[in-house]
């Protein structure tokens, strides 16, 4: 019998943790809206050194740059101008972990994706503000450390648990 319902649940686990959707503690949540008001595109921004990284809430990332043969489903992506720029996938949306901020399941939730060129990963926290609208992707202070490891904050209401 208890093996039955491990083997029940086992579906559920993995429905639970993607690239778009988790449950965290009693709360679920859902990019899928955030990826809807930004028309599905891929969103990047410039850090203070110059270079470029790239983001798209739910999916892999549509830039072909960004597509390489170490991963061809990158969740988010660098170009590195601090030498003769160079393209580096930062993390897969095939490798993704969900974890709670600090303060709490009902107030965000943070996305690590792993997989990335030369063990390159990202993480992204996502802070719910029922307040802000949309919001933007947000460079974390520092956005590099340790080497190859890359921090990002999105503050929005999109973010929210749909069940709160």
């Amino acid at each position: 019998m208890k093996i039955f319902f491990f083997l029940f649940l086992l579906p559920i686990i993995a429905i639970a943790q993607t690239a778009c959707n988790g449950t965290l503690g009693d709360y679920f949540y859902s990019l899928e809206k955030l990826a809807m008001v930004t028309q599905n595109k891929d969103i990047k921004i410039k850090s203070i050194d110059g270079s470029f990284y790239y983001y798209r809430p739910c999916y892999p990332l549509m830039n072909e740059y960004c597509q390489l043969i170490v991963d061809d489903k990158p969740a988010t992506c660098m170009k590195d101008t601090r030498r003769i720029p160079q393209f580096h996938s930062c993390g897969s949306t095939q490798n993704v972990t969900w974890s709670s901020r600090n303060s709490g399941n009902e107030t965000g939730f943070i996305i690590k994706f792993i997989g990335g060129e030369e063990d390159r990963m990202t993480n992204i926290e996502f802070i719910c503000d029922e307040t802000f609208g949309i919001g933007s992707l947000q460079l974390k202070d520092p956005v590099e450390k340790p080497k190859f490891f890359y921090h990002f904050y999105w503050r929005s209401s999109y973010v929210c648990p749909i069940n709160k």
